[in-house]
């Protein structure tokens, strides 16, 4: 509020052009009639976020009239209308701020009431914040009912605003533009959303790290250990400059850590001069990050960037790829940060799942890990998605972390071909939730890794299955572990990130699912 009563009594400039924005074309709409032209912003001080004129404030990309099957199509006469309102918008409030613009230039023209003016502009807070968003055709679809048609999602779709390589050639400009990236990371699916070339990317712009979805894994976890692993595999794969308070682990959902992590950026935003900027694989959960800072009265104040988005914000789905071009949010204090397009990594098994096979494999709330008993010939079905087999040595303890809602069975490893020719999709194996599916996500190869194991209180490696989740191995002495899954899917193994978990979750296999035994005292981490 008190950046708008300033903004109010002093000059001030609107249509400010917008930094890093690109976009499809508008068709045959003429913006200039409305007071702007297309590659100018609206500086509407009701608004944290700032689209771009013309542009969809959910995902970023610019409106169209033309083409309903090609990203930001919008009925002609409801962006005439969406349009002209935001350009009465724009002008009365440089006529209520006691100004009339000649020549671009603001000259004041009246007295000035504080007290008058911060009444009426909180009411057209409340006022604004109820005014329904308007947002494009794939983003309504995408927020209403969970779905978007395989012309317009990212990376199977073969529109030039679409592809893989137009996300990178957008974030290229980081590479040039002094910011501070905020990068985000999904401790989930660590190595499977890890940018390897963000090097590259952010050339010399300092980076600081957002481990997001902490609350997915066990409450008891040691934060310091945790963020000290992260930090180490960011350093291994090229961040060299990472120091701990880099580092910050936090939830999206929940809001945990992001009150602090955001201090901490925009206080050092502030002192190199520049804006922040959010980078990330799909689905990292940016677009939600983003979004609980617009919520967020810790983070930014109630002043001028208070905006009719609170309830709304950004576009966020289970389907990767939903933001297509740059977003900026008004942080105050001369410092924004902008929502940049999840990169898509096709090594990632969520790049080929359906919305439907999408809500499974996604964990939505915290992971209740199993550990299972595995002996030589047997074999663990994570779905009909991939397979764990223990090939020759003693027996181990292969922990699970997936989500809650795919199925776990194990059975011979001699028998698994079988079953999932009888079962795949019925209660005893899913997702995916039929054979077809099955056999659409291609061929299923096998990598064989020796494992040593470090003894039965600390797990040895992880399995890591990019885009399903990780299985942690603990036991004494060597085993060859086979891992099943589709060509191309990333399989790898890594130092633990939850080392001693085994022993809290030890199961015994019915034939139909898995019953947990209770914690056990000699396994307790130390």
């Amino acid at each position: 509020m008190d950046a708008r009563l300033k903004a109010a009594s002093q000059d001030r400039s609107f249509g400010v052009a917008a930094r890093g924005g690109r976009g499809g074309s508008a068709g045959e709409l003429d913006f200039s009639k409305y007071g702007f032209d297309s590659d100018e912003k609206l500086d509407l001080t009701n608004y944290r976020v700032d689209p771009r004129a013309g542009c969809c404030p959910g995902c970023g990309v610019q409106f169209q009239p033309k083409d309903p099957g090609a990203p930001g199509f919008l009925p002609v006469e409801k962006l005439e209308e969406l349009l002209a309102q935001r350009a009465a918008d724009l002008e009365r409030r440089q006529a209520e701020s006691g100004y009339v613009e000649i020549e671009k230039m603001a000259t004041e023209v009246q007295p000035f009431d504080f007290e008058e003016e911060e009444a009426r502009l909180a009411a057209e807070d409340e006022e604004a914040a109820t005014r329904k968003q308007t947002v494009c055709q794939r983003c309504h679809k995408l927020r209403y009912f969970g779905q978007v048609d395989d012309a317009l999602r990212p990376g199977v779709s073969t529109h030039e605003l679409l592809t893989p390589a137009r996300f990178q050639e957008l974030l290229s400009v980081l590479r040039t533009t002094p910011c501070l990236v905020v990068y985000l990371v999904d401790l989930f699916d660590f190595h499977g959303s890890f940018l390897y070339n963000l090097p590259n990317i952010v050339g010399d712009n300092p980076v600081i790290i957002a481990a997001n979805k902490v609350d997915l894994l066990p409450k008891d976890m040691a934060r310091d250990r945790v963020r000290g692993w992260v930090k180490d595999e960011c350093r291994l794969r090229g961040l060299r400059e990472l120091e701990m308070k880099d580092v910050h682990l936090i939830s999206c959902k929940t809001g945990s850590g992001v009150p602090s992590l955001m201090k901490k950026a925009r206080e050092r935003a502030m002192e190199l001069g520049v804006d922040m900027y959010v980078v990330g694989a799909a689905n990292v959960g940016k677009s939600s990050f983003i979004n609980h800072l617009l919520q967020d009265r810790s983070v930014v104040k109630r002043n001028a960037e208070r905006n009719k988005l609170l309830s709304q914000g950004l576009t966020v789905s289970i389907v990767p790829g939903t933001t297509l071009d740059f977003l900026r949010v008004n942080m105050g204090g001369d410092v924004c940060l902008y929502d940049t397009p999840g990169l898509i990594l096709p090594h990632q098994l969520t790049s080929r799942l359906t919305p439907e096979e999408l809500k499974s494999v996604i964990p939505a709330k915290a992971v209740e890990h199993v550990t299972l008993r595995l002996t030589e010939g047997k074999a663990v079905l994570v779905g009909g998605l991939a397979r764990i087999e223990l090939v020759s040595g003693k027996p181990f303890l292969f922990t699970f972390f997936v989500s809650n809602e795919v199925k776990l069975h194990m059975t011979d490893a001699a028998r698994v071909d079988e079953f999932i020719d009888k079962h795949m999709g019925s209660k005893l194996l899913f997702p995916p939730f039929s054979k077809e599916r099955y056999q659409e996500l291609g061929p299923m190869v096998s990598s064989e890794f020796t494992v040593v194991g470090e003894g039965w209180r600390r797990a040895g490696p992880d399995i890591v299955l990019s885009g399903l989740g990780w299985i942690s191995v603990t036991g004494a002495g060597e085993c060859a572990v086979k891992v099943t899954a589709p060509k191309d899917i990333l399989v790898l193994t890594r130092d633990p990130l939850m080392p001693f978990e085994a022993w809290d979750t030890t199961s015994t296999f019915t034939g139909t699912r898995t019953v947990k035994r209770g914690k056990k005292t000699q396994g307790r981490r130390v």
